[in-house]
């Protein structure tokens, strides 16, 4: 049944999903794993026959010594396929960026690469690549509330940036470039088509904004430009901010507007150039002024307000469509809303995919990426509701907290749903990444990563967690 929804020109929200029909829901779908024994999400629901055949390999183990945030967050890549090597990065505890490559020639993984130094847990290593095969690495700060061990010689909320020494390798990644940032935390980096660096992430003062910098003809960085900002008392906010760069190189950003105060996420945003970030407009092309405030008009498909609506993805299709993707926070009803733009009629068009999850599920964080065949990979982590608030807690780390792949072959109108993860009654599997695609690396079968353990155990150790966790990485052999 086609549960596409027209939305207005502006409009932002999806009031008519929540009313769906539980008959016309899509059921769960049996998956045969690698090993080939049958893994039933939910036996309570009718099984057909699932219309993508997708093999998977074994999860790797990269690291058991991962960040409880080790692949955390969504909005900062990481991992990239050049040829036929597969590269992805990570965080160790505290704050140690590592990366490892994959090589399809002789089937197995590389030794571990030890990075650098972030601050903490919000480490978050962002990985790009240029034109000639060159790696590009963003991570390490955390506003002013975290500093580096190096904190003498390198500022902190200074981003450290490096490029490989040699195309498609991790080699001399812990060689720096001069610091870039401005009180920065939760990058997201590509490098134009033009050869020029692209960063986008949370910084400022307080209460941050979420801000722009790229290089310029030059070679240097431009300044620091705030896209999107909330008007709040001094106090901490959040942006998700994430970069997709088309094949004209127009730069699209999105995040959403979270504050910690008096309210949740307001809604979310959207903005491109093309111009290489002279200019910026709303998504139809008309002239905005920055920084933004939350408005329909700069707005995407969200769930409803008082979910806490956050953006959980963005990608371009092969026609350089774009698509997003959004969670809510709430264990109530999050929803799990896929929009895609229609340039030549200038509106969106929403779908909620919420009710391909087994029954019972609620996503809460997720990522999407295309692939160059044009399916559609959405993955979402999502605890089992009654579970949460039976024990009062948050989906944040909780213990049932599971990963989904979901795959579109038919540019949204079906999918099959997956769970990807192996069950573990005392821990969390969860912050799943997908490959993003950008200009010099597109997706030809994205990997996904995630992140299996506790988050928060000690709470006086605060972002300086030490606890311990096993980082994997999943990749898609074949899909049909």
């Amino acid at each position: 049944m086609d549960i596409w929804v027209k939305q207005a020109k502006y409009a932002t929200h999806l009031p008519a999903f929540w009313s769906t029909p539980a008959a016309v829901r899509p059921a769960s779908v049996a998956v045969v794993i690698d090993s080939g024994t049958p893994d039933t999400l939910d036996s309570s629901r009718s099984k057909p026959k699932a219309m993508t055949m997708i093999r998977y390999a074994e999860p790797h183990l990269l690291s058991d010594q991962g960040s409880d945030r080790g692949t955390a967050y969504r909005f900062s890549n990481k991992s990239l396929t050049l040829g036929d090597r597969t590269h992805v990065v990570w965080t160790d505890t505290v704050a140690i960026t590592k990366g490892c490559t994959y090589d399809r020639t002789t089937g197995s993984w590389g030794d571990i690469v030890t990075i650098g130094q972030g601050t903490d847990n919000h480490n978050t290593p962002t990985l790009t690549a240029d034109a000639d095969g060159h790696i590009h690495l963003a991570y390490g700060p955390h506003g002013v509330w975290s500093e580096y061990p190096d904190d003498a010689i390198w500022p902190r909320g200074s981003f450290k940036v490096t490029r490989s020494a040699s195309p498609n390798t991790l080699d001399g990644l812990d060689i720096l470039s001069p610091p870039v940032g401005y009180r920065g935390t939760y990058a997201s980096m590509l490098i134009s088509h033009l050869g020029r660096r692209c960063l986008t992430y949370r910084g400022g003062e307080h209460p941050p904004s979420a801000l722009f910098q790229m290089v310029n003809e030059e070679g240097g960085w431009t300044q620091a430009r705030e896209m999107m900002r909330q008007d709040i008392k001094p106090g901490y906010t959040h942006y998700g901010m994430q970069l997709v760069i088309d094949a004209d190189d127009c730069i699209y950003i999105a995040g959403h507007f979270y504050s910690g105060g008096d309210y949740d996420s307001r809604g979310v945003g959207l903005l491109k150039s093309a111009d290489h970030g002279l200019k910026w407009t709303d998504i139809a092309g008309q002239p905005v002024d920055l920084p933004i405030r939350w408005s329909e008009r700069t707005a995407f498909p969200t769930a409803p307000d008082d979910v806490d609506a956050r953006l959980t993805g963005m990608a371009l299709d092969p026609q350089q469509r774009l698509w997003t993707l959004s969670t809510g926070q709430t264990i109530a009803c999050a929803g799990l809303i896929l929009g895609r733009y229609d340039a030549s009629a200038g509106h969106w068009w929403s779908k909620d995919l919420s009710s391909l999850l087994p029954t019972g599920r609620v996503a809460f964080q997720g990522d999407l990426s295309i692939d160059a065949a044009g399916r559609i990979h959405v993955v979402a982590t999502a605890p089992v509701a009654a579970e949460v608030t039976a024990e009062g807690k948050s989906g944040w780390g909780h213990r049932s907290c599971e990963v989904f792949h979901l795959i579109s072959r038919d540019q949204g109108e079906t999918f099959d749903c997956q769970q990807i993860t192996t069950k573990d009654d005392a821990v969390a599997n969860w912050f799943p990444n997908l490959s993003k695609s950008g200009p010099h690396h597109p997706v030809e079968l994205p990997t996904i990563m995630f992140t299996q353990g506790q988050t928060n155990v000690d709470p006086a150790e605060g972002c300086k967690s030490t606890t311990k966790t096993n980082i994997y990485a999943l990749r898609i052999e074949s899909l049909d």
